[in-house]
């Protein structure tokens, strides 16, 4: 009896009822004044600072042509990314209306702050940094000589000044984010649907062996003062740093940023031992036993990786305020558009340390620009 009572209710469809939720939170006066927990920017006003640099129009607009309130929808989305918990969740905290609208409305959100902002971020938009540039490489020479007497008591003099044509302004590495397994779920509706016939060949597309995961990957230049100067991308996690760097194309723009400097004073990235060296990039120097400065290039490679290491913490940082984008269960390659989600949390992130520095900008002593200024157009 039990096994027909169990079979008969599989078989049952099962119905939900569409309940829309009474609204509590409409816009940012319903935001507690010191909102930093739920919301990251720590106070209502700096929250409405972020909205005002988005540019929303007063209106936003969804795929089903439905119109909403621009502070409700910026207020969601932000409280969305912030956290890794349901819409559900989120509607009973207070939002109210039903999953598929706030879907829409995470969707348009993404979109606009792309299309709108997202040249913030374009390896193209390299030059707006150029005149920081010296700023930057004098920050991080700063550091790279007190780590060196930090960690070799006694020594004296500027490293750099006896390495050639190596003046660092910035930093660039590539950024893998996990997802779940694409091509996994059913094409057609009802139980025990249809899969993809090529589900094989699209999650090979999109898994790398290497660290085992499926994903999507960017690459990013990272300056002393903490923000993201370019983020490109979105790519498969299978392609390595290399293929990111000639994609992007990122040696080109940051030498045409400095086309009319003479050579002697253009200033170049720093990566990882991946990275060859280009006209505007240098890598480790890994010196040969044979040189005569080998001794001295080593120390510059030391003090030079472990500068470097700020990159990650930018990405780490990025995980902890805005969580959503590293919880790979609720990332879908192909049901999500997942870059424009990557651009949305970079972005939140150059914001929140123009607001409030960051562990970088303090380290170099490297402060960030006013928020306006960034987020100029």
């Amino acid at each position: 009896m039990l096994r027909l009572y169990f079979l008969r209710s599989c078989e049952m469809k099962r119905t939900i009822p569409r309940v829309i939720q009474e609204a509590t939170i409409r816009g940012l006066a319903d935001v507690p004044e010191n909102c930093g927990t739920d919301y990251r920017f720590r106070s209502r006003a700096d929250l409405k600072r972020v909205m005002d640099c988005c540019r929303f129009p007063s209106m936003v607009t969804l795929d089903n042509g439905q119109r909403a309130p621009k502070e409700l929808c910026f207020v969601f989305f932000v409280r969305r990314l912030a956290s890794v918990c349901t819409v559900n969740h989120l509607i009973q905290l207070g939002f109210g209306r039903d999953p598929p609208f706030w879907g829409r409305v995470i969707k348009a959100v993404a979109q606009h702050i792309k299309n709108d902002l997202g040249c913030l971020l374009e390896p193209s938009n390299i030059s707006r940094f150029q005149p920081r540039f010296g700023m930057y490489s004098e920050s991080i020479r700063v550091v790279v000589n007190e780590t060196h007497m930090a960690w070799h008591v006694g020594a004296v003099g500027d490293l750099f000044a006896i390495v050639d044509d190596f003046s660092p302004f910035a930093f660039l590495d590539g950024n893998c984010t996990g997802t779940c397994t694409p091509g996994a779920g059913p094409i057609t509706p009802g139980q025990h649907g249809d899969r993809n016939p090529n589900y094989l060949t699209f999650q090979e597309a999109f898994y790398t062996g290497w660290i085992h995961l499926y994903g999507i990957k960017h690459i990013t230049l990272d300056a002393p003062d903490g923000l993201a100067l370019f983020c490109w991308g979105p790519s498969s996690i299978r392609h390595n740093d290399l293929y990111m760097l000639d994609s992007s194309d990122a040696n080109g723009h940051v030498y045409a940023a400095q086309a009319h400097l003479p050579d002697a004073l253009k200033k170049v990235m720093y990566g990882d031992s991946i990275f060859p060296w280009r006209d505007c990039l240098r890598a480790r120097m890994n010196a040969s036993d044979a040189d005569p400065r080998k001794e001295w290039k080593d120390y510059v490679d030391f003090a030079l990786s472990s500068s470097r290491q700020t990159v990650e913490h930018h990405y780490g940082e990025a995980d902890q305020l805005w969580p959503f984008m590293s919880y790979d269960k609720k990332l879908k390659v192909g049901n999500m558009d997942l870059g424009a989600l990557y651009t949305c949390k970079t972005l939140f992130r150059n914001f929140y340390t123009c607001l409030y520095e960051n562990k970088t900008s303090k380290r170099f002593k490297c402060r960030p620009p006013v928020l306006e200024e960034y987020a100029a157009p």
